[in-house]
């Protein structure tokens, strides 16, 4: 079956240090797995696409820009997938309250095939 993958990066341009920014990071973590682990939740983001299977990576990290959270998801669907990213931002931020938030969403590019020798 064919997989459509996201690349999702949540970030702020808030800084943390020591136990607050394992807090944080915890958090922010926290907020993507709830969102792409609930079923109800991937359907209202893939507006119903028929999907076999979700898988999700994700790297939070902090630099002199902020924190983030990047994550690549792959949907296993018969059909292409979309995400809806008004409604994902929407999720996103609901749960997060830190300053400057933004959220960028790209459709990964699919490898091409390697020719055939």
């Amino acid at each position: 079956m064919p997989e459509t993958s996201f690349f999702i990066c949540l970030s702020t341009s808030d800084t943390f240090e020591g136990e607050e920014y394992t807090k944080q990071a915890g958090r922010m973590s926290n907020i993507f797995t709830e969102i792409f682990t609930n079923s109800e939740k991937i359907l209202l983001l893939t507006h119903k696409a028929p999907l076999t299977g979700c898988h999700t990576e994700l790297d939070v990290s902090q630099d002199e820009t902020g924190l983030k959270c990047a994550a690549v998801v792959d949907f296993t669907s018969s059909k292409k997938v979309t995400i809806d990213k008004t409604k994902l931002s929407k999720m996103l931020k609901a749960e997060g309250k830190w300053s400057n938030m933004k959220v960028e969403k790209k459709v990964v590019p699919e490898e091409p095939e390697p020719p055939l020798a």
